[in-house]
Formats: C-alpha cells, structure tokens, sequence
C-alpha cells in the first residue's frame, strides 16, 4: 500500500493506492491495483480488511461505480464527507474481482486526519 499526495495550491489529503501481487517462480507478479479517491476529493480509503481470502474495502463517499472520484461535490468543508461505501473484491485466476458495493447513507464527517483501519487476517 502506498500513499501519494498531490499538492498545487494546497494539497488534496492524499489517496491510498493498494497493489496485489501473487508469486510466480519466486518472483511477484502484479495482479492488480486500486486507487482510492483523495482525503479532499472522496472516496478516500476508510478501511482495508483481508478476511478468509475476501478483501473488503470502505470508502468515504459514493464510490460504487466505475468512476473512483467525486471531485465536484458540495459540502461544508474540503475534507467533509456524506455516505460511505463497502466494497468486496476476490481474486479469482490471477484477477481482481470486486464481488459486491453498497452506498451507505451516513452523516457528514471531516476526514482531514482520518487514519485508515488496516487488518490482514
């Protein structure tokens, strides 16, 4: 998992991005990567859990389909939040596969210093 944070006027929070590898002949090999939306823009990275072999992941914001960013929403602060959602991915043949998404409703939240819940079970 990295991290990257971009910076212009001021900067946006940053944005979690999570590679999945596998190993081939003792060497990794890329399965796939998510980029999750920035700290400013949405859809910033919640939570990340690796459960029996299901890797579920929460996002502040709407970001259950294919567009990652809500870069022109409206709220009361740069960093505030409405909804969240829970994502489920597989990888299924060397494939990241995201299984399910629900947008969950929940009240607006400042996630500026928000640390993400990292588990790997």
């Amino acid at each position: 998992m990295l991290y990257a944070v971009s910076c212009g006027g001021s900067c946006d929070g940053g944005r979690a991005i999570i590679h999945f590898y596998s190993s081939k002949e003792g060497k990794p090999k890329l399965i796939d990567w998510i980029e999750t939306g920035s700290r400013s823009g949405s859809c910033s990275l919640k939570s990340f859990t690796i459960k029996n072999k299901k890797i579920f992941i929460e996002q502040f914001g709407r970001c259950s389909k294919d567009s990652r960013f809500e870069e022109d929403r409206l709220y009361s602060c740069k960093f505030c939040v409405e909804d969240l959602t829970r994502s489920v991915y597989s990888i299924k043949n060397a494939e990241l596969v995201r299984e399910s998404s629900e947008e969950i409703d929940t009240p607006e939240t400042d996630v500026m210093n928000y640390l993400a819940e990292i588990n790997i079970n």
